[in-house]
């Protein structure tokens, strides 16, 4: 009622002076309302003036740019705007479309989005021309600014305008769409991508003939499926498609190449051909060095680095690590170097290279900051609780876990429920919080590794049975994904289970952690699995390896856990070491309790109360 009484109020030479400012946008400067208004100086300050003063609009003079007049309230500018006349409307929006191109033409990449706006309202060829023009300048200035979402809505109008200029042209309508495509990428809605846009991408590039276009929509698709779901998107059959039809466009010794063989070779391995997946990778590696194009070169260093991570290869990784832990990055995309830091940060974790491995880390987080790319948002938010738990800040830990689950503003929601359950579930597991790891996950539940895990901390063993013996997403993928088995394994007892899996854990024994789906070291697992199967004097060296292991990156649980066993393995077959026992057991007392540990704690004060009675 305010609003309206208001607008009543204004004399007929303000409203026509509004009307114009209403087709120019909720802000409007003075020299532009002057070259479409049709009134005279006087008379159209005077009408400004008049709607200044009873609220309509208000000055907002700056530096540079002369008088600039906005509208208080939306609604005013909404209100005279739907009352005008439309074929007047559209003839304002010209109008105002060629005073904006000669009050800006000294920098016209600025107000760009502006002009576009107001030459697509028109049907003149020529008006449309500059609308598309104008709609892709302003993209490509959106997208240097990190504004990928106000760019992927400029490149859908300058789509629809295309439609309407040359609806014939299918190379510069395939050209919008794959500049969509790169635009979306980092925006909330990934998906979109290898749904919507990519594969009509593809078809216009298969119409036209062109090979090049078409690597590029695959490329994009691959990564759209990527960002939507990370850890599982290569194990699908969209990827396995996508990598097929890359394949068949990329040229020999080319980055098209380059991406055609990470693809290919990720989705060979999800079929379980380790070797030749993983030779595919190393392939791209090769060929990206010899080409000038960092961007390609650090894909494939990140899913050879990736991929790495398994019994047959992790030992060759750690020279690569290093080499692109300090590589200069100029030339590329902060979604592919945060990929590269992930990895890179894993096997020097591994090694013991605790300060190296988490200065990487925090690296994503900056990366995200500067980029605005919500995939490296959720990234690094999916390492906060990792890099807590590892210093025993497990409630803290849990509370960033629910954060990463919650942050809908950040789309992707298969993606952040895949990090929140394979990096969260472990310090819910610590705590005994079952229920809320298992609802990490409510519609997928647990991938098996982690289901065996959960059904075996909450005592049922013949479910947790059947899941050990369930193979996990990809054969032969990180090895912490048969440690996380493992542990499952040790907690019911299953012998048969825990020889098989010890077996694939050999030689990590100096391993501290895997920073993945798991966050346990391996020797500590094989002295649990030694114990089980009879093998006192070997448990404890494998319990001895894991407390130097863990002490390089100070991982606060895994010491306590393994201070808790050892005092169990001393206790039962050294008892001329009873003294040590109970210094392990206390000490183990004292962490769980401080890390509010709770199943861990209660076993450990079970035992202690047995050892004084």
């Amino acid at each position: 009622d305010v609003i309206g009484k208001r607008m009543a109020r204004l004399s007929d030479s303000c409203n026509r002076v509004l009307s114009v400012a209403s087709v120019v946008g909720r802000e409007f400067r003075l020299d532009v309302l002057e070259l479409v208004s049709d009134l005279q100086g006087q008379e159209r300050l005077a009408a400004l003036k008049e709607a200044s003063g009873v609220g309509v609009v208000e000055e907002r003079t700056s530096l540079g740019t002369g008088v600039t007049f906005r509208f208080t309230h939306a609604f005013f500018r909404q209100t005279l705007y739907e009352e005008i006349f439309a074929p007047q409307r559209l003839q304002l929006h010209q109008d105002v479309a060629r005073a904006l191109e000669q009050v800006h033409a000294a920098r016209p990449e600025e107000h760009a989005a502006e002009m576009a706006e107001h030459f697509a309202q028109s049907t003149d060829r020529g008006d449309l021309a500059k609308a598309l023009a104008y709609s892709e300048m302003a993209a490509e200035q959106a997208v240097a600014v990190h504004a990928y979402s106000e760019a992927a809505r400029l490149l859908d109008q300058a789509i629809k305008v295309q439609q309407v200029l040359d609806p014939d042209d299918k190379a510069k309508r395939c050209d919008l769409l794959l500049a969509l495509a790169e635009a979306l990428l980092p925006t909330d809605e990934p998906r979109r991508v290898p749904d919507v846009v990519a594969p009509e991408a593809l078809a216009l590039a298969e119409d036209v003939g062109d090979s090049e276009r078409a690597s590029r929509a695959c490329r994009w698709a691959l990564e759209g499926l990527h960002r939507s779901a990370a850890g599982t998107a290569w194990t699908t059959p969209e990827w396995r498609d996508w990598s097929k039809a890359a394949d068949r466009y990329a040229a020999a010794e080319s980055v098209d190449r380059v991406y055609a063989d990470i693809g290919l070779g990720r989705a060979i391995i999800s079929g379980g051909d380790l070797d030749d997946g993983f030779a595919r990778l190393r392939r791209a590696l090769d060929i990206a060095r010899r080409l000038d194009d960092a961007e390609a070169l650090f894909s494939a260093a990140f899913v050879v680095l990736r991929h790495g991570m398994t019994a047959r290869y992790f030992a060759d990784m750690l020279p690569l690590a290093w080499e692109f832990a300090d590589r200069p990055t100029a030339g590329v995309r902060a979604r592919t170097l945060a990929l590269v830091r992930e990895f890179t940060s894993w096997h020097l974790m591994a090694a013991g290279e605790r300060t190296k491995g988490e200065e990487l880390l925090r690296d994503i987080e900056k990366l995200g900051e500067r980029s605005g790319d919500k995939f490296v948002v959720v990234l690094w938010l999916s390492y906060v609780p990792i890099l807590l738990t590892i210093d025993g800040r497990l409630e803290e830990a849990a509370a960033a876990v629910k954060r990463l689950a919650d942050a809908e503003e950040l789309g992707a929601p298969e993606l952040r429920a895949n990090f929140a359950q394979n990096r969260g579930a472990n310090a819910l597991f610590l705590l005994g919080r079952l229920d809320e790891a298992r609802a990490l996950s409510p519609d997928a539940g647990y991938t098996p590794g982690l289901r065996a895990l959960g059904l075996a901390a909450e005592g049922r063993r013949e479910e947790a049975q059947r899941a050990l013996r369930e193979p996990e997403f990809v054969p032969g993928d990180v090895f912490g994904f048969a440690m996380r088995q493992l542990e499952a394994a040790l907690v019911i007892e299953d012998r048969e289970a825990a020889q098989e899996l010890a077996g694939e854990l050999e030689g990590f024994a100096d391993v501290p952690l895997v920073i993945g789906g798991v966050l346990s070291s391996a020797a500590r697992l094989l002295g649990g699995a030694a114990v089980l199967l009879g093998n006192p004097a070997e448990a404890r060296a494998y319990y001895a390896q894991a407390l130097e292991a863990c002490a390089k990156i100070r991982f606060r649980p895994e010491i306590a856990l393994t201070r808790l066993h050892l005092a169990e393995l001393l206790l039962d077959h050294y008892p001329d070491e009873r003294d040590e026992a109970i210094e392990h057991l206390d000490f183990a007392i004292a962490e769980f309790r401080e890390m509010k540990m709770r199943p861990s704690l209660e076993k450990s004060e079970a035992l202690r109360a047995a050892q004084t009675n």
